[in-house]
């Protein structure tokens, strides 16, 4: 069974092979032939995607124009399909926010321990011991 998830590119191709015209070089033209009719049957018609070497970075933009998506997604869809990469989703500046918060509580209460230890040691250290003559 074919996995959307799990092959994202192929699943963009095979979306343009039955809306397009159904022949893989219809889909080779709409990208721009940023690979061949061959190539794009062979991946169309696998059961994993490693039937076929991944695109490289040079045909990015023709199947993001064919995909209608930024060429970012072009990276992330064959992150995830030939290499099961998974996109990291950067922090919102909310969350940010919030782990800089959580940082400088927990900075300010390690600096606060160790104040109190460097105290306790100054007072240690000026206290003479029972045995010492005063």
């Amino acid at each position: 069974m074919f996995n959307v998830k799990e092959r994202p590119f192929t699943a963009w191709l095979r979306e343009l092979y039955h809306r397009g015209g159904a022949t893989y070089a219809s889909v080779s033209r709409q990208c721009a032939h940023a690979r061949s009719a061959d190539w794009i049957g062979r991946l169309i018609r696998s059961r994993e995607p490693w039937a076929v070497n991944p695109p490289t970075k040079e045909t990015f933009a023709g199947f993001a124009r064919a995909f209608g998506v930024p060429e970012e997604d072009v990276r992330a869809a064959i992150a995830r399909e030939w290499y099961q990469v998974g996109t990291v989703v950067p922090p919102s500046p909310d969350e940010i926010g919030e782990l800089y918060g959580e940082l400088t509580a927990a900075r300010q209460g390690l600096f606060a321990a160790f104040a109190l230890e460097l105290v306790a040691n100054a007072k240690d250290a000026s206290t003479p011991d029972d045995g010492e003559a005063a």
